[in-house]
């Protein structure tokens, strides 16, 4: 028989942060909000739960190239992401454009994309 998780309020404090969050958050980030709630939890009980919701289909991983994983709630529309290059913060774009065009060879087949718009996000594009 296997053993289900745990429903900890650390878990479902952790859910809540992903839940409300508009953007991937790291374990780190992620970390950041759930100490808000609460102060005492410790960062390696974050990364058992981060890895307990992703075993349980609850999150999925969001990979930025050169960056340790990041996570969002799974299920969520088809979406691309912004990452700004001064901060380091990663945001939701909405939706998916039809203008964009690959050429795949014919004989390929094609399972999804993924795009990543690099820039400033309004914050530090405003300390500019």
């Amino acid at each position: 028989m296997e053993k289900s998780p745990r429903n900890t309020k650390q878990r479902r404090t952790l859910a809540q942060v992903f839940a409300g969050a508009d953007q991937p958050l790291s374990v780190e980030e992620a970390w950041v909000r759930v100490r808000r709630l609460q102060p005492r939890v410790a960062l390696g009980t974050m990364y058992r739960n981060v890895r307990g919701l992703l075993e349980q289909g609850e999150l999925a991983v969001v990979h930025f190239p050169g960056q340790a994983a990041r996570y969002e709630l799974e299920g969520k529309a088809h979406h691309h992401h912004f990452e700004c290059r001064s901060c380091n913060q990663a945001f939701d774009l909405s939706g998916c454009t039809d203008k964009v065009r690959f050429k795949v060879p014919r004989s390929f087949k094609v399972h999804g994309h993924e795009i990543i718009v690099y820039g400033l996000c309004a914050k530090c594009a405003a300390k500019r």
